[in-house]
């Protein structure tokens, strides 16, 4: 088959969708780095908490379980499956 068959359009749709989905791949590991400093500040607050004996005010347990839950949201939206199929997904349409 030849350009003039309809390959070159072909091609032009395959550049465009890459892209996009580098773009929503890139979306994800910027939100979940975010994630990832949110619990560092977590943690830092915990602590802070232990070095001043401010356990009546911050609960340990509720800080940690806290913490755990964004890292596991992270994992699980950095995982190899999450990541491909946000690729595959095709772009929002603009409001």
């Amino acid at each position: 088959m030849t350009k003039d068959d309809g390959e070159s359009s072909r091609d032009g749709v395959a550049a465009v969708e890459a892209p996009d989905a580098v773009q929503a791949v890139l979306g994800i590991i910027e939100r979940e780095c975010t994630n990832l400093y949110r619990a560092c500040a977590l943690l830092d607050c915990l602590r802070v908490a232990a070095m001043y004996d401010y356990e009546e005010e911050l609960e340990p347990g509720d800080v940690a379980y806290v913490v755990r839950g964004l890292v596991s949201d992270v994992l699980h939206a950095l995982d190899r499956v999450a990541l491909q199929k946000a690729a595959h997904q095709s772009p929002p349409e603009p409001p």
